[in-house]
């Protein structure tokens, strides 16, 4: 009985610190996702060059919670307070931005944010797994989401339309919304730790955290198939989607040339509506289909991204359209990347599927927006868009006819 009591009491505990998490990290969430690159062109002055490399240097230095992850990985009683540490962490750099006009400073707080943000998520998936049931797991997580994200829209809609009239607010802004989301982190603080037998070994020398956790994702990969197919078509998806980051704030502020409210409608407004209304459809489908037949469905969903966005330079209202099209696809995205590491672990520890989930981003993101850069360069932003276009609807026809897919349906 007073195992059952504990039980109930992690799930609730884990329940209230995931949707206070999801909602309080959202007008953050908000500002930085819609906002960001907007600032970096028109109030930091970044060039191509700076977009480029501010684009490549996110998940390239998500790198480093690879890392982080793996000195954690060894004392499994340190889970949530590795968590807490690695939020904290993350909110810091918005009490600096306000206080810099140098775009380099900016670029580096903005990709610091990145960095610790993903590195929170194998500890806070592993905690997911731990303490909610997996026919429970993805409703909520998806529910939260939605929640979230509709809170998102107003939001949005409200900060660019502030911004337009009072561009300097953001400095206020910035840290002011970077304090509450902090508010979610005392509820995280209120999850049980689990003590283990493994909790008394010694944390991993240094050249153990750098070359071990290559050597457990290798042979992780050609040990089970399954992930690996799942690591390819995400990582030909994911490829289509870094392609367009160096166009879209291009195609926002100059080709378009949207305001700041246009640019929140835009984004926070149709894209986050696409999302929320979406998002519980998502959790039923991966509950009842599975996780390979759901990331069929976003990638050809999101591969219509790129195709609304051509239609931009035809009618530059498609832009809502387009974005509303990406929020349906990102909330499936969302939720399969997300607890595909606790689908693929089953009874074993999640950390090190989602540690190569992130490893998976730094490597397509150290690559690809370069490649998107030199297609806009030397090309034109169609060519970008149709590129896209064949690697999103490449990965889903790729999955959609791979013979071996029954094999990979059982996993989920």
């Amino acid at each position: 009985m007073k195992d059952e009591e504990y039980q109930n009491s992690d799930f609730l505990a884990t329940k209230r610190a995931l949707f206070f998490t999801d909602i309080l990290s959202e007008p953050l969430k908000v500002l930085y996702n819609s906002l960001v690159l907007a600032l970096l062109c028109r109030y930091f002055h970044a060039s191509l060059l700076q977009i480029t490399l501010f684009t490549t240097l996110k998940p390239v230095l998500s790198l480093f919670s690879f890392y982080w992850s793996f000195w954690f990985k060894k004392s499994p009683h340190l889970l949530v307070k590795k968590t807490l540490i690695t939020e904290l962490l993350a909110r810091v750099p918005f009490f600096i931005i306000p206080f810099t006009s140098n775009t380099w400073v900016a670029i580096l707080c903005f990709a610091s944010y990145m960095t610790f943000s993903q590195g929170v998520k194998p500890a806070w998936v592993e905690l997911l797994k731990r303490n909610i049931a997996p026919e429970k797991r993805a409703f909520l997580f998806s529910l939260s989401s939605g929640v979230s994200f509709l809170l998102g829209t107003v939001l949005g809609l409200s900060f660019g339309i502030l911004l337009d009239k009072h561009q300097e607010v953001w400095r206020i802004l910035l840290p002011s919304c970077a304090l509450i989301s902090c508010i979610g982190i005392f509820f995280q603080s209120k999850i049980p730790e689990k003590t283990s037998e493994q909790s008394v070994t010694s944390l991993p020398s240094v050249r153990e955290i750098f070359i071990q956790p290559w050597k457990e994702s290798l042979l992780l990969l050609s040990q089970r198939p399954d992930f690996r197919f799942f690591q390819y078509l995400f990582m030909l998806a994911g490829s289509s989607l870094m392609l367009l980051i160096p166009v879209t704030p291009i195609l926002y502020t100059q080709t378009l040339n949207l305001s700041y409210t246009e640019i929140a409608v835009a984004i926070a407004l149709f894209k986050g509506l696409g999302f929320a209304l979406s998002s519980t459809s998502w959790s039923h489908i991966l509950h009842r289909k599975g996780l390979f037949f759901t990331i069929q469905s976003v990638f050809f969903i999101i591969g219509l991204y790129p195709l609304f966005l051509l239609f931009t330079f035809i009618h530059p209202s498609s832009i809502f359209l387009a974005c509303f099209i990406y929020g349906i696809g990102q909330a499936g995205s969302r939720l399969s990347w997300t607890l595909s590491g606790s689908f693929f672990a089953q009874d074993e520890e999640s950390n090190r599927f989602t540690e190569i989930n992130i490893v998976s981003i730094a490597l397509r993101g150290a690559i690809m927006p370069s490649i998107g850069s030199l297609l806009l360069f030397y090309a034109n932003p169609i060519t970008v868009c149709l590129t896209s276009l064949l690697l999103c609807w490449g990965a889903a026809l790729l999955s959609y006819n791979n013979q071996s897919l029954h094999i990979f349906k059982k996993t989920s």
